[in-house]
């Protein structure tokens, strides 16, 4: 309200003419220079009667944010009615009451120690401006900033072999490839082994090329021609990916496995490691030392998208030498090719030509010691419950030989690198392709 009092006096004022703006004509010259700043205080003086308190508070009151408009209105009066102008008397009693009024109005807004009265609890203050403000700058927003890691094995050459933790970044930029043609390496790690070796060499004798159990120039130009691209890619966890139950302690006793109402994942680790095709060690690796249970963080995970399949499975061969199981079509062209764990000295796979009986995605799995083997004390029959970490998988492919069939595993990092009770085991990736693949009467035959 004193503010609007005080514009209101400043609006009733009569706007001066042009004689009144600048006093002298052209032909008297012009006028001396005037500096308001050294006026205005000298009226303001005269008006409080010649106290210097008038000065100290229009220093004071000019630098608040709050009265500076008054401030400058009250005084731009000095600027209009104090010229070198004829018959000014008048001018300066009439402006000195409007000033006298501002100035009155202004000192009584003021409290004791000379501080301007604080503002209502409703009305907090606007944060004083800078005298030249600086752009506001934009809001960040999320970019994908690549680690030198990711730079590396997506940049990665034929000869690039060597690396930190005995990864090598060819070998991981090979496996990637090798798995998006589903020439599958099995668990994508980083390392040079059986499974990589027999990848390669079943991506070269399908591509026509020559055999060399190791990457050279041609298949790796190859490999570059119909899988580039980046292998690696930032991955944000969603809150399905981290989220449980999670069975860190499973047990190996069949007999404490049954009493669990599934057999899922142990830890987010693990999850993520299927999702991607990846060891959990060079999972661990790509992230050191982030939290992989926490939704929002950033990762890096293979670029796994495996091409379509161009053509019908028809058969299926088991080759117990090369721990490989290969799917063909019509023509004998090699469709698929996965590392396969394949029986064992006492437990042998079997020999011949089978059929697919069916398939089972998430199975139960039914022991039997009568059947199949002993597992430690156990000799009564077990239902152990689903999951990823049920002993066979996540899917079971059943063959008409009864107790036998292709399926999944926990543990994908062991593939070919243990024995298994007969069965052929696959990574759960790999099997779950598989099936997807197959009818019931494909042929399935096991070569020795």
């Amino acid at each position: 309200m004193l503010l609007a009092a005080v514009t209101q006096k400043v609006r009733q004022h009569r706007e001066p003419s042009e004689s009144d703006r600048f006093g002298r004509s052209e032909s008297e010259g012009p006028r001396p220079p005037r500096d308001t700043r050294e006026q205005c205080p000298a009226i303001a003086l005269h008006v409080i009667g010649g106290s210097t308190v008038a000065l100290k508070l229009q220093d004071k009151l000019s630098r608040s944010h709050v009265w500076a408009p008054v401030i400058s209105m009250t005084f731009r009066l000095c600027r209009v009615n104090f010229g070198h102008e004829p018959n000014r008397g008048w001018r300066m009693k009439k402006a000195a009451r409007l000033n006298a009024i501002g100035i009155a109005l202004l000192a009584s807004l003021t409290v004791a120690g000379g501080q301007t009265a604080a503002p209502a609890p409703d009305a907090p203050p606007s944060p004083a401006l800078p005298t030249n403000p600086t752009p506001a700058l934009a809001a960040p927003t999320a970019t994908s900033i690549p680690s030198p890691t990711m730079d590396i094995i997506n940049s990665a050459k034929v000869t690039d072999t060597g690396g930190s933790d005995g990864v090598s970044p060819a070998i991981v930029r090979a496996e990637v490839m090798l798995d998006r043609v589903h020439a599958s390496p099995g668990v994508i790690d980083g390392r040079d082994g059986e499974n990589f070796v027999h990848a390669l060499e079943i991506y070269e004798k399908a591509k026509g090329l020559k055999v060399t159990k190791g990457l050279d120039d041609k298949v790796w130009s190859s490999l570059l021609a119909e899988s580039g691209g980046p292998v690696l890619m930032e991955y944000v966890l969603t809150d399905q990916d981290v989220e449980g139950p999670f069975f860190p302690n499973l047990p190996k006793d069949y007999g404490e496995l049954a009493k669990l109402k599934a057999m899922g994942y142990r830890n987010p680790s693990q999850k993520i490691g299927a999702m991607f095709h990846m060891g959990e060690d060079l999972l661990a690796t790509l992230n050191p030392g982030v939290d992989l249970s926490m939704a929002g963080t950033k990762i890096l995970v293979a670029e796994v998208k495996r091409q379509p399949i161009h053509g019908t499975l028809k058969t299926i061969v088991v080759d117990k030498k090369k721990s490989q199981v290969l799917g063909y079509d019509r023509e004998d062209h090699v469709l698929v090719a996965y590392p396969a764990t394949i029986g064992s000295r006492e437990l042998p796979s079997p020999s011949g030509t089978y059929k697919v009986k069916g398939v089972a995605y998430n199975p139960i799995y039914y022991y039997d010691p009568d059947k199949n083997f002993v597992q430690g004390d156990n000799n009564e029959k077990l239902r152990l419950p689903p999951g990823p970490n049920n002993p066979v998988g996540s899917v079971y492919i059943a063959l008409t030989k009864p107790t036998y069939g292709l399926h999944g595993t926990p543990d994908p990092s062991k593939i070919d690198k243990n024995a298994s009770h007969g069965c052929v085991r696959m990574t759960n990736w790999d099997a779950n392709e598989l099936a997807h693949l197959v009818k019931r009467g494909i042929v399935v035959r096991f070569k020795s």
